[in-house]
């Protein structure tokens, strides 16, 4: 029997990651009233949607798609979109020892953080939004 996927983890890391944004001063009024959207897929859907979006044919374990940088939001009140692949996450918590529901909870921290235009190419950056992520799972 599976593990069941709890929507308050969702909602409980989406409301802290704003607030830790929000009082890092680091919204800048970017989001006002948005809707983040959330899709649990499985990995052939990821590979499709990593493919279409960043070119690369693979699997990955979380895709974050941002419409501030575009000018205009898909839907009045859509600001991001977050896929998260339940297969590669059900291998990831297995390898790293924890629940689905607390990779789950890393999963969705880190796409949030893309949503709002952190990366981690390179070092700096990742310091930066490892450790913002770090403070929105506390």
């Amino acid at each position: 029997m599976g593990e069941v996927v709890k929507k308050a983890d969702f909602v409980a890391v989406f409301k802290r990651g704003i607030k830790v944004l929000e009082r890092q001063k680091l919204l800048s009024g970017l989001m006002n009233g948005g809707v983040v959207q959330l899709a649990l897929v499985g990995d052939a859907e990821i590979r499709q949607v990593n493919n279409m979006y960043r070119n690369i044919d693979k699997p990955t374990d979380v895709v974050s798609l941002s419409y501030f940088d575009q000018g205009y939001f898909p839907e009045d009140s859509l600001t991001g979109e977050i896929i998260i692949s339940i297969d590669t996450a059900k291998r990831q918590a297995k390898e790293h020892k924890h629940s689905l529901n607390e990779e789950l909870r890393f999963l969705f921290a880190h796409g949030l953080l893309h949503i709002f235009g952190y990366d981690h190419l390179k070092a700096g950056e990742r310091k930066a939004m490892f450790e913002l992520q770090d403070e929105v799972l506390k």
